[in-house]
């Protein structure tokens, strides 16, 4: 039903309030009664899912891993949580599983577990992006300008996902 701009569903027993967004088919999901929303864009083929939530920085403290240290605002930390690594492939080594980490599946047919380390890239991700910048019809400027609206924390990502694509309506995504 529709409630100023809102409708009103129930998924598994939990009632819910969303907008829908025509331009990048954006739909804004709310919780009844929780502080959490999920973001869903979808742009063609593409699916983006945030959750903005409001957390209490307590249960956080100290947290760190894969997704980076919530004290320092995401920021990549080593496990000794000091030493900052600017590498993703380096950042990605440093965080595979060890042999002294809890096992979490019962079969790990087809993973590359440890001792074993994951191969890395025989190219760099700007030599890629260029090879395929070079290979496709868009130039550096017009990815640039395609991207340019979108923050600081995200515009490498916008930059990467343009020139992937070839379509620089990706970058409304942003």
């Amino acid at each position: 039903m529709e409630n100023n701009k809102y409708y009103t569903a129930w998924i598994n027993g939990m009632q819910v309030r969303y907008q829908h967004r025509g331009v990048n088919r954006e739909v804004n999901i709310y919780l009844e009664g929780r502080p959490e929303r999920l973001r869903i864009r979808v742009y063609k083929d593409f699916v983006r899912v945030d959750v903005d939530y409001k957390v209490n920085p307590e249960h956080y403290k100290g947290a760190l891993g894969l997704l980076g240290s919530f004290d320092l605002n995401g920021k990549r930390v080593g496990r000794d949580g000091q030493t900052k690594v600017a590498d993703f492939n380096e950042f990605g080594q440093e965080w595979q599983v060890r042999d002294e980490d809890p096992k979490l599946f019962h079969s790990y047919e087809g993973a590359v577990v440890a001792p074993n380390k994951c191969k890395l890239p025989e190219l760099t991700a700007k030599s890629m992006l260029r090879k395929r910048r070079l290979i496709g019809g868009l130039s550096k400027d017009a990815i640039e300008r395609a991207c340019a609206h979108v923050p600081e924390g995200e515009h490498e990502d916008c930059i990467y996902d343009v020139t992937a694509t070839q379509d620089v309506g990706m970058a409304s995504v942003f």
